[in-house]
């Protein structure tokens, strides 16, 4: 969808879809949080903060080439659409950790 609203040329506001990814992103991370302090699990309890913070970084470099594409055009865009493709990858990681 972002690809053919950027080649039609039209004014992409990218801000309310990207801050609904934060803010998802920031509810996964506290449920994480939540569940790392309730589960007896020892290797759920290690490798879930690391899991964590990938995605927190890539919920940031998502916010980031975000405001690229609104500033830069073309190229930027190429930037968020490999942003969103690592977005993925990591969210696809860290519910392959906690399921």
């Amino acid at each position: 969808m972002l690809h053919e609203d950027w080649s039609s040329d039209i004014d992409l506001d990218l801000a309310r879809p990207v801050s609904a990814v934060s803010a998802a992103v920031q509810n996964l991370i506290r449920v994480g949080k939540e569940t790392i302090q309730s589960s007896e699990d020892a290797i759920f309890v290690q490798d879930m903060p690391v899991a964590l913070k990938r995605v927190e970084n890539a919920s940031g470099l998502l916010e980031s080439a975000a405001q690229l594409m609104q500033n830069g055009g073309n190229e930027a865009f190429c930037s968020l659409q490999f942003i969103f493709t690592c977005m993925k990858e990591v969210i696809f990681s860290f519910l392959f950790c906690v399921f």
